[in-house]
């Protein structure tokens, strides 16, 4: 094989690869909560933080989190950086 040949090879190969990547992301979220939950024990009490989340992140897309003091927002980050793991709920990360 000369040099021609190899590099004509790995730029089809890059681009299969590149087609691949583009062809996985645009289907499926790389951050998905379902119905997430998330209750701390104080004492023998428990306190919602969480409370039937659901959200799809998608590569490259950027998103705010607002709400009040003690509304989860540290709670749901937590979840999706996996720091935590959410009390009931389905959540995936990829």
């Amino acid at each position: 094989m000369d040099e021609k040949d190899a590099t004509e090879d790995s730029v089809s190969r890059n681009q299969h690869d590149e087609a691949d990547i583009k062809l996985m992301t645009a289907e499926e979220p790389i951050i998905m909560c379902r119905n997430v939950h998330k209750t701390y024990l104080l004492g023998v009490e428990g306190v919602p933080a969480l409370r039937g989340v659901s959200v799809n992140v998608q590569r490259g897309e950027f998103i705010v989190i607002l709400g009040k003091s003690g509304g989860g927002k540290t709670s749901m980050l937590n979840i999706f950086g996996t720091i935590d793991k959410p009390t009931k709920g389905i959540d995936s990360i990829i």
